[in-house]
């Protein structure tokens, strides 16, 4: 099970059906990606949930993949869907986060991403691919243990102190 929980399609393109791609996002890099793995894991499944989805599930059903699609989660829901998965996808191409390097390293959900926001600071390293190279996220691995303390050590309680320690010696 590979999982998508953000946001994929411009809200403009749902009322005209036209389905674009959120860009920033990277949906079109998480489907070319899932494609990818598909040839190693022939019955690999996504999870989605979210709103504004249309976009993958569009692409998804071309490619033949199966999905399965819980459009409102609530935190328990998206607790329990970040431990069932096998791997969580980001494939964003510009964001401050994304805040699912977060999610996914504090439930120790195996991760695989681009280099995005924060995930040089806080993924493992083998486990960042290259955008532009789809097929290079055949040769990444996940070390949830990795993310796990990096993003302990990067909690605002914790990076407080380490800041602290840094200006004033405490």
């Amino acid at each position: 099970l590979i999982g998508s929980f953000q946001k994929d399609t411009e809200g403009n393109s749902i009322e005209n059906k036209t389905y674009m791609p959120k860009l920033e996002k990277g949906p079109d890099i998480f489907c070319k990606a899932v494609n990818t793995l598909k040839k190693k894991h022939p019955k690999l499944k996504v999870v989605l949930t979210g709103y504004r989805r249309q976009y993958v599930i569009q692409e998804l059903e071309k490619i033949n993949v199966e999905y399965y699609y819980l459009k409102n989660s609530n935190l328990t829901q998206l607790n329990e869907l970040f431990n069932c998965l096998d791997l969580y996808i980001v494939g964003s191409r510009v964001e401050g986060g994304p805040r699912a390097i977060n999610e996914c390293s504090l439930t120790k959900t195996p991760l695989l991403s681009t280099d995005v926001g924060i995930s040089s600071l806080l993924c493992y390293p083998k486990s960042i691919f290259n955008r532009d190279k789809i097929d290079s996220i055949l040769e990444c691995e996940t070390d949830i243990e990795y993310n796990y303390k990096k993003a302990c050590k990067y909690m605002i309680k914790n990076y407080m102190k380490i800041f602290t320690k840094s200006l004033f010696g405490n």
